[in-house]
Formats: C-alpha cells, sequence, structure tokens
C-alpha cells in the first residue's frame, strides 16, 4: 500500500506478486483479494488495462469476500471498462460511488472512485459531470500531496477553482506541480520514470491548446494501453483544433477485417488460435516477450476480452456472423 501511495510502481509490483504467492500458498483466502484488487489497480495504472480487468475479474470471483475487501477491485474495474469503452462503465463507477461513500473514508472514496468519475465524463465531453464530480471531491477531507495533486491538477484543465486549486505547490507532487506551472516536458519525464502512462497521457489532453507531437504521443500510450476512450477523445480533440498529422486509428487490413484490427494485431490473434504460448510468439516474431505482452494486452482489450479463451472466443463468433 505505502509503495503504491508513494508511486514506487517497481516495488509496488514485487511486493504485491509476493504477497500474492504467499496467501496462495498458505490459503489465506480472506486476504487474497483484496491484494489481488490493489495489484489490479497498479496494472491499470502502469497501461495493463487487459491484465487489470483480468485480475479484478479474479478477485471478485471468490466467495464469500466482504464490501470493503471487493471495493478495490471494484473501482479498478469500473475505470478500466471506461477507458477502454465498455458499456458497463459508468453503471459500475455508480455502483462504486454508492459502496464507497457510506465508509466515510476519502482515502476508498476520492481516488478510486470520485477522480475516475471526473475522467469518464471528462472523455465523453460532459464537462457540467466532471465538475459536479470533482467538486464531490472537494468536500472530503484529503491529505497526501498525490491526491491533493491530482485534484488540482483536474481544477487546473478544466478550469474550475477550489481551496485545492489554491494549496501551495509545496504540498502537491511534483508531476501535477510541473503540469500547473506548464513544464509539460519536466511532467512527461517524471511520469515515464515513475513508470504511469495513463496519468501522462491525461496530462498531455488536458494543456489548454496540446501540439500534434503532445497529441500523437497520447494516442500511442492509449493505444499500446487499450486506452480506447483516451485515443477517441485524443482525435477528437486533434479534429476541434484543426491540428494536422496526428495519427489515424484503424488502418490499412484494419479496415478490411470484421473484428477492426491491424495486421500485426490479426496475426496475434491467429497464433493465440493456434495454441502458441506468448513464448513462441515472441520467437515466431522476433519480439521481446514483454512487447509481445503489451500487444497481447492491447488486442484483449480492443476485443473486449478479458483473457486468450474470450479473445477466441469473440473471434469465432464475430467471423461465424460475418459468414451467416
Amino acid at each position: 500500500w505505502s509503495a503504491i501511495e508513494t508511486r514506487d510502481y517497481a516495488r509496488a509490483e514485487r511486493l504485491a506478486r509476493a504477497g500474492i504467492a504467499y496467501d496462495t500458498e498458505h490459503d489465506l483466502d480472506s486476504w487474497t483479494p483484496y491484494l489481488v484488487g490493489l495489484y489490479a489497480g497498479l496494472r491499470l495504472t502502469q497501461g495493463q488495462l487487459a491484465e487489470a480487468i483480468d485480475q479484478a475479474t479474479r478477485a471478485l470471483t471468490a466467495p464469500r469476500i466482504t464490501t470493503v475487501v471487493r471495493l478495490p477491485s471494484i473501482t479498478t474495474l469500473a475505470r478500466a471498462y471506461a477507458l477502454s469503452e465498455d458499456k458497463r462503465a459508468l453503471p459500475m463507477l455508480h455502483e462504486a460511488r454508492a459502496i464507497a461513500e457510506p465508509t466515510n473514508e476519502p482515502m476508498r472514496i476520492v481516488r478510486p472512485v470520485l477522480l475516475p468519475l471526473v475522467e469518464y465524463h471528462w472523455l465523453n465531453d460532459d464537462r457540467d459531470a466532471a465538475v459536479d464530480a470533482l467538486r464531490a471531491c472537494d468536500r472530503w477531507r484529503v491529505e497526501g500531496e498525490w491526491d491533493l495533486g491530482e485534484i488540482a491538477a483536474w481544477h487546473h484543465r478544466l478550469g474550475t477553482d477550489s481551496e485545492t486549486a489554491h494549496t501551495s505547490t509545496i504540498a502537491l507532487a511534483k508531476p501535477f506541480v510541473a503540469e500547473i506551472e506548464g513544464r509539460i516536458e519536466d511532467a512527461q519525464l517524471m511520469w515515464q520514470a515513475i513508470g504511469a502512462p495513463i496519468n501522462e497521457a491525461m496530462m498531455l489532453l488536458g494543456v489548454k491548446t496540446p501540439t500534434e507531437a503532445q497529441i500523437n504521443r497520447a494516442i500511442e500510450i492509449a493505444e499500446r494501453s487499450g486506452a480506447l476512450a483516451v485515443a477517441r477523445y485524443a482525435r477528437a480533440l486533434a479534429r476541434g483544433l484543426g491540428v494536422r498529422g496526428v495519427k489515424r486509428g484503424a488502418y490499412g487490413a484494419a479496415k478490411n477485417n470484421v473484428l477492426g484490427l491491424t495486421s500485426r494485431e490479426l496475426q496475434m490473434l491467429q497464433l493465440l488460435v493456434e495454441g502458441k504460448s506468448n513464448k513462441d510468439i515472441a520467437g515466431k516474431l522476433s519480439r521481446s516477450l514483454r512487447t509481445v505482452e503489451h500487444h497481447i494486452s492491447a488486442l484483449y482489450a480492443k476485443l473486449g476480452a478479458r483473457n486468450r479463451a474470450e479473445a477466441i472466443r469473440i473471434w469465432a463468433e464475430k467471423a461465424k456472423r460475418l459468414n451467416d
């Protein structure tokens, strides 16, 4: 928890994996789902939406778990659905809020639920709803430089005002200070060093007049992560600003297949259908295992699949409908 709070994600990932393995080995069934839910949220922040969805879903299938234990997985799943344009996003965000607010604990309400609601409405061009959710954040006593920083950054992006917005920048985490002060390249480098690509993309799209390079960088992050809502917003923003040279979405072979996949994604999918492991695919395509894992995560997100079996099933169903 402390490593996640301080954005030491490499340490957090190492500890979470070790903790989950320990809990599983010693049958600590009442603890495991909470830790898996935290790990899912970490993976989402790291830009691994498909894995986040898979892990959160896994945690929620555990029997006899309490509301508090379920909460990290519900909030992660809701935000992952929102970023990947899953229609279940808004109902689940509202469900998460209904569960979180009775706890009266800001750490379970503000960053896990209310800020993703701000993000969802912003990406869907509903500024009034985004501002309402942000005002709700202001009603809670929030502490900590990261949470205060994110709230202040959203006020900056939306052009709103609050007591949080007037908080001294000394009290805010450095990437948010850099964004608010207009030092965008500094903020980018900080988010890259932390390993939080989703934060980097949202920051770039929150710039008052983003450049072609900034919009393209946000699209690159979004497509690699499977954050389709972010990519859509970025392209709409570019059109509205008259920015040219922005990366297109589906292209080439993607326009000619039923799933809207690129040639590389189709190749990946075919190898999955053939039962190839990630290691086999990496060898066949002469790519690193980590690169293949990123591509497959993006493929899952585009298909709306949580795992390999689901991706293959969706492919088979859509291909059958096309043939029919």
